[in-house]
């Protein structure tokens, strides 16, 4: 009985931290030549979307996405343009210790992910109680 019991204190003790994961809004594309005063120009306008396991982020969203994942496995995130698959990448929970936040730099065409601490300007923060605010600093 005293095995039982202490195998499930063990399973309980050990069961799996969530990681946060957000993705910041997607600026939609402008005409016109990509420079410093117009960052989201594009000749050809994109229209982007951020797929992570069945969750679809579209661009033009004022608001962060934030989703909760079991961080015993890696999180493939798939951007898409116009319905097609133009990058995909892994997101590693063991980096990300406060969580993730997955971003697009429309100056340069990349996507960052950086500590959600370190990324409030770009994605929201909840805190441990779950409560929302804007990281605004």
């Amino acid at each position: 009985m005293k095995i039982i019991l202490l195998a499930f204190i063990l399973v309980n003790s050990f069961s799996a931290v969530a990681l946060e994961l957000c993705v910041a809004p997607i600026a939609k594309s402008t005409l016109g030549e990509r420079n410093l005063s117009n960052p989201t120009g594009r000749n050809s306008p994109y229209e982007l979307s951020v797929h992570i396991q069945g969750r679809v982020i579209s661009q033009g969203r004022t608001d962060s996405d934030c989703f909760e994942y079991s961080a015993d496995k890696n999180i493939k995130v798939v951007v898409k343009d116009h319905g097609k698959a133009v990058e995909s990448f892994f997101v590693k929970p063991t980096d990300y210790k406060y969580g993730a936040c997955v971003w697009f730099k429309s100056l340069y065409g990349t996507w960052n992910v950086w500590q959600l601490e370190e990324s409030r300007h770009l994605c929201i923060n909840r805190t441990e109680q779950g409560a929302e605010k804007e990281g605004a600093s």
